[in-house]
């Protein structure tokens, strides 16, 4: 099937001969190859800049598709070929790594985490998240060769991308990854601290740009606050109270095309029908028929999931710190009028963390149970509990919409519209769970803003984030050949398909809906 592609496909793009460049990296993914090469070609097209693709390996498939729409530049940042072709970088990077290391071993990683950097590139955020992604590094995070090469190999990447901006006049850089050390997050820091700008192709429901900006590595990649203030999310949200409770009634059954949350988190989230009443829940969970003042959700998150992919304003060293401190603070601090219910996040059974959770769970305190998905949805768990301790996830403000504060550990989407508790340090968050009978409930205007949030980033981002956002965002493309890609595929199955062939033969890419929209648009880019 590739090798037909390969005949079908047309060159489209123009190799113009220019001073301005854009530079596109390769994720590495078929979709993500077709879809970038659509649109950096429509607007390398039009403004007539020359264009390069930033990879590390050449893998022969990937590299022909790129080259089936006219790409001829290419920049190889690493492999065994450079690293012996650019000793003097190399060398370099050994000697940061070395250093990296002994701070790492009387600093800590916390310490790594918010401060290591090379050229002025903060890094060690990525390269901790990198670390910790597979095997459970989280549990506990120690020196060790598979740490020692995401150092190296990061390390590495940036002194030969710093050169690369150098030599090249890059006025636009095209990513569509935004968390862990690879070609991606590393470009992006680059090229922000080159002023250039940079812009994500998301493709999470709709296709879409957004634009980079420094302060998303501190505050992660969506601050909602620094686009719209909570006067302006009321003017652009003017919808009926009807229409909320719509909207709200479809996403937690999850029949919601969603920018914001992953529907498969938001369906394992609710697959559970649930009634319970306050009573009801507490008899069956805690077989107890006591008054309690407070029942409190704590709600921690996917632990290996990029705990910084929401900037590094937080205040643990990972997800994982803070379920294991929160859960001993709990623990040591047994509250006769409090039940804590203990909610895995939904995605946790994939990267295989549910037992860790359940092992925290009845060591001592009897106020303290596990409440998963498989009990109660989250609506029901909304509805009975009075607050929630989380992160910094979705659920807290799923609490706000419902007039019930969130604790949260560090910047959120939701941070700094007055609908939270976002803690300082751990002591103040510490203190915060001490004194959690004294937490008042949200009024109705700070609800109702709640709510326009949820609506905003689920429904209407990137739209009015800036002057030209809306123009960044195809709606509609169902006209585009790429739907009749196979977007599930494995090795029995192929990406390409006959019907999409087909399609290609009869119509070029330069006439797709993709293409014909960013040419149309790329004025404003």
């Amino acid at each position: 099937m590739l090798i037909k592609f390969l005949k079908l496909n047309k060159k489209i793009l123009i190799n113009y001969k220019s001073k301005k460049k854009i530079a596109l990296v390769n994720r590495e993914r078929p979709m993500s190859v077709l879809q970038g090469s659509i649109i950096v070609s429509a607007i390398a097209n039009k403004k007539k800049f020359e264009t390069i693709i930033i990879t590390d390996k050449l893998y022969n498939d990937l590299h022909n598709v790129f080259k089936s729409f006219g790409f001829l530049n290419f920049f190889i940042v690493s492999g065994l070929k450079n690293y012996l072709l650019n000793i003097k970088i190399t060398i370099y990077s050994i000697l940061k790594t070395l250093i990296a290391i002994f701070n790492i071993s009387i600093f800590g990683f916390t310490n790594f985490i918010n401060n290591f950097s090379v050229k002025n590139i903060l890094l060690g955020d990525l390269i901790y998240d990198s670390y910790i992604r597979y095997d459970k590094k989280f549990l506990n995070p120690k020196i060790e060769i598979k740490l020692i090469k995401i150092l190296f190999f990061s390390i590495f990447k940036v002194f030969r991308l710093d050169n690369f901006f150098k030599k090249n006049d890059i006025k636009y850089l095209f990513v569509q990854a935004d968390c862990y050390a690879n070609n991606e997050t590393i470009s992006t820091r680059i090229a922000l601290k080159n002023q250039t700008k940079v812009f994500k192709i998301n493709t999470f429901g709709r296709i879409f740009l957004t634009e980079a900006k420094n302060y998303q590595i501190f505050e992660g990649y969506m601050p909602l606050r620094r686009y719209i203030s909570p006067n302006k999310i009321n003017k652009i949200i003017s919808i009926s109270d009807q229409k909320l409770i719509k909207f709200f009634e479809r996403r937690f059954i999850g029949d919601l095309k969603s920018t914001y949350t992953n529907p498969v988190d938001l369906k394992n989230a609710n697959n559970k029908i649930s009634n319970y009443t306050k009573k009801s829940l507490i008899k069956k969970l805690f077989n107890n028929q006591n008054n309690y003042k407070k029942i409190i959700l704590f709600a921690p998150h996917a632990f290996a999931d990029s705990p910084h992919h929401f900037g590094i304003n937080y205040i643990f060293r990972d997800y994982y710190e803070q379920f294991t401190e929160t859960m001993n603070f709990i623990n040591e601090n047994n509250t006769e009028n409090i039940l804590w219910l203990i909610r895995p996040h939904p995605s946790s059974k994939i990267y295989g963390e549910e037992e860790i959770v359940k092992s925290y769970i009845g060591s001592g305190n009897n106020n303290v149970k596990l409440c998963d998905n498989k009990l109660i949805g989250t609506k029901n768990l909304i509805e009975i509990c009075d607050t929630v301790v989380t992160g910094r996830g979705t659920v807290g403000l799923e609490f706000a919409c419902f007039g019930k504060k969130p604790i949260v550990a560090g910047s959120s989407t939701y941070s700094k519209f007055g609908i939270n508790i976002e803690c300082k340090n751990k002591k103040n968050y510490f203190k915060i769970l001490n004194e959690i009978n004294q937490i008042k409930p949200l009024n109705k205007k700070q609800i109702n803003l709640a709510q326009k949030i949820l609506y905003y980033i689920e429904m209407v981002y990137p739209k009015n984030i800036s002057k030209y956002s809306g123009k960044y965002i195809l709606k509609k493309n169902n006209k585009s050949v790429l739907n009749l890609l196979n977007n599930t595929y494995s090795q029995k199955k192929s990406f390409f398909n006959n019907n999409f062939l087909r399609s290609l033969k009869n119509k070029s890419f330069d006439q797709d809906e993709l293409y014909k929209f960013y040419r149309k648009n790329s004025k404003y880019i």
